[in-house]
């Protein structure tokens, strides 16, 4: 049944588990917005949220998280900061970060 609001199970997404709580609250607070969410991803080593129809608070809280995705793990949720000498930025800690830049022999 669609009654207009999104099914957060089925909206494109495509970041790393490190940042499933963080998506999980956001959902959680767009929902009485009836915001719809298109797609949800990792861009430029942030959590970028794309809304089909918002208002300015849905928006406010889309940004909050983009914020708070900065310093926060892509990969395993821990503690982060973005990596700017990989293949391309992430938000990585420093566990993560030296997998990665092994990985890729950097």
């Amino acid at each position: 049944m669609d009654n207009g609001i999104y099914n957060k199970e089925v909206v494109c997404r495509e970041f790393g588990y490190g940042w499933n709580d963080l998506y999980e609250k956001l959902c959680g607070e767009l929902e009485p917005y009836n915001a719809k969410i298109m797609q949800a991803k990792e861009k430029y080593g942030n959590l970028t949220v794309y809304l089909d129809e918002y208002d300015k608070k849905a928006y406010e809280i889309v940004q909050k998280y983009y914020v708070l995705s900065q310093y926060i793990c892509e990969q395993c949720g821990n503690k982060g900061i973005a990596r700017q000498d990989l293949y391309y930025i992430r938000t990585l800690c420093d566990d993560c970060y030296n997998l990665e830049k092994k990985k890729y022999d950097i």
